[in-house]
């Protein structure tokens, strides 16, 4: 929790001795386990931080309270109890951290048992308002033993159970507070806290009220903060039972709660919301990633790089600096972004829109450069295309400026095949066989520069690039084949090979065929409507090359 422990106020009376001893122990309980262990012993400081826990239960179970709560009606017992139970929870935790889980388990089982008892004020609720008989010294420790008897299971894979527990969580925070956790979020700049009100501050730390010391710690901050781990977690949980809706709806509700509660790591919550991004153009929600992915840029770009990262000290496993990572990783998602729209574009049909009715999730003005949106009935003209796919075309690139074939083939090869894709999506818009199939030649060379294959090869160069394992000779050694070997091994700069990627070169070749095929039909059409320069009979011949490269390839 890391609760900071202050000396009571100079008009409050100071604590007897006994409290101020209890709180000295708790901490140095707090200190020991936050503190990191030695290498060859890595839970000593945890075992002794369990022996102060121990030494504490006694002292409380036999000492009067010094703290009281207005709420409480003198029940000395209850309070106890609820920081008996408190105790056993960090005692449970500690087990855990000492990979002691069956154990932890059952203490932490049996803390929740007596703080769920508390918290719920024994039952003693009266007349018909929600959060009559709460109580504040166990609500906001029970929140916080559910969620983490909830990550045990978890990581047990017991998702049903860590599901129930989460949602049980979930229930007593609502239950306090008299909040829906959903509906709240839902509005825009909605403030709960006239609603909260109702009930006194939950305790941050109850050993401390038990002492008569004041809490660093805001209550209700507190309470929020634990609430906004639990729909982290359940967003988690639900995407492990494969409920792929109730996860992203999670997972947008804590995004929304961090832009609203506690302190923002700005990496880590654009990583987040691009995350859900993806999720929702997969599903035809194009307003909601819109969105989403305006917010991660803003929050991005807003971010303060640390100075051990600016100055290269600080990288990721692979050795790269994470928020460069983080905003190519942006510009590729915005690429796939639009690609997907106008994929969809050119279907005769295109399925209706998805989560229609979900509000937006904003993080601020926008980003610097606004991005266009996606046309309510996608796009339906060339120019509506067109836009999508410049925006498309410019964010892969900018991306690719990131993921270099040397060191990142896999990304680098599946952008280029989007770019590809993209050109290949507006040629379907375009009502002109010349630029139709100026389009296409665009989308072949894309591809042929990661083959080797030069742009106009003929059936000889494509056997000699070296992406096919040729390079030699050619068919028969002839001059003509020795001359295509030449031509393709100057096109193969950047060429990757079959030998240490053979799948990625197998779908290029397949893509490179059907795109070979798809620009030899353009330039057909184009002869017979006289729509491009040159000689009929030039633009045949290049049509019939077209079919035989194609043909090489699929070979």
């Amino acid at each position: 929790m890391g609760v900071v422990v202050e000396a009571a106020t100079p008009s409050s009376p100071p604590p007897p001795q006994q409290h101020q001893q209890l709180a000295a122990r708790w901490r140095e309980f707090l200190r020991l386990r936050d503190l990191p262990g030695p290498t060859a012993t890595p839970h000593v400081h945890k075992y002794a931080a369990r022996g102060i826990l121990d030494e504490m239960r006694a002292a409380i179970a036999a000492s009067p309270a010094a703290g009281g709560s207005d709420d409480d009606d003198g029940d000395i017992e209850g309070r106890r109890a609820a920081v008996l139970s408190f105790l056993d929870f960090q005692q449970g935790l500690n087990l855990v951290a000492t990979e002691e889980l069956t154990a932890g388990e059952r203490l932490l089982t049996a803390a929740a048992a007596g703080l769920r008892a508390r918290a719920a004020g024994d039952g003693d609720s009266d007349g018909d308002d929600a959060t009559a008989g709460r109580r504040p010294w166990a609500v906001a420790a029970l929140v916080d033993a559910l969620n983490q008897l909830a990550v045990v299971w978890f990581d047990w894979n017991e998702h049903r159970r860590a599901a129930a527990l989460l949602e049980e969580a979930a229930d007593a925070y609502r239950a306090y507070t008299g909040v829906d956790q959903l509906a709240t979020e839902e509005a825009e700049g909605g403030d709960e806290g006239g609603q909260r009100r109702k009930q006194p501050p939950p305790l941050a730390d109850p050993v401390l009220a038990w002492c008569g010391l004041e809490q660093d710690d805001d209550g209700w901050a507190y309470l929020e903060g634990l609430h906004t781990y639990t729909t982290y977690y359940l967003a988690q949980v639900y995407g492990a039972l494969k409920l792929k809706d109730k996860s992203a709806e999670f997972c947008k509700l804590t995004l929304q709660r961090q832009l609203r509660h506690g302190k923002l790591n700005g990496l880590t919550w654009a990583l987040d919301c691009m995350t859900l991004a993806q999720y929702y153009f997969q599903n035809n929600a194009f307003v909601l990633a819109h969105e989403c992915l305006s917010s991660a840029e803003h929050v991005l770009l807003s971010t303060a790089v640390p100075e051990d990262v600016a100055s290269g000290e600080v990288r990721d496993e692979g050795g790269e600096d994470a928020f460069l990572r983080a905003k190519a990783d942006l510009e590729c998602i915005w690429g796939k972004f639009y690609l997907a729209a106008l994929q969809i574009s050119v279907n005769d049909d295109p399925p209706p829109r998805l989560f229609a009715g979900l509000p937006l999730l904003r993080a601020g003005s926008g980003a610097p450069a606004q991005r266009p949106g996606v046309p309510a009935r996608f796009a339906t003209t060339s120019g509506e295309a067109r836009t999508l796919f410049l925006a498309c075309v410019a964010a892969l690139t900018e991306a690719l400026g990131f993921f270099r074939l040397d060191g990142h083939v896999t990304d680098h090869v599946a952008m280029v095949r989007d770019q590809a894709q993209a050109y290949a999506m507006l040629a379907r818009f375009e009502s002109d066989p010349g630029r139709r199939a100026a389009l296409l030649r665009r989308r072949c060379a894309g591809l042929s520069a990661l083959l080797g294959v030069p742009p106009d090869a003929g059936a000889a160069e494509v056997s000699a690039a070296p992406s096919f394992g040729g390079g030699g000779g050619g068919r028969g050694g002839t001059d003509g084949s020795g001359r295509a070997a030449s031509a393709a091994a100057a096109a193969s700069a950047s060429a990757i090979s079959r030998q240490h990627f053979p799948e990625l070169v197998r779908a290029l070749a397949y893509d490179l065929a059907v795109a070979t095929e798809a620009l030899g039909e353009a330039v057909g059409e184009a002869a017979s409507a006289k729509a491009v320069k040159g000689s009929p009979v030039g633009v045949s011949k290049e049509a019939r090359d077209c079919t035989v490269r194609a043909v090489a390839l699929f070979e």
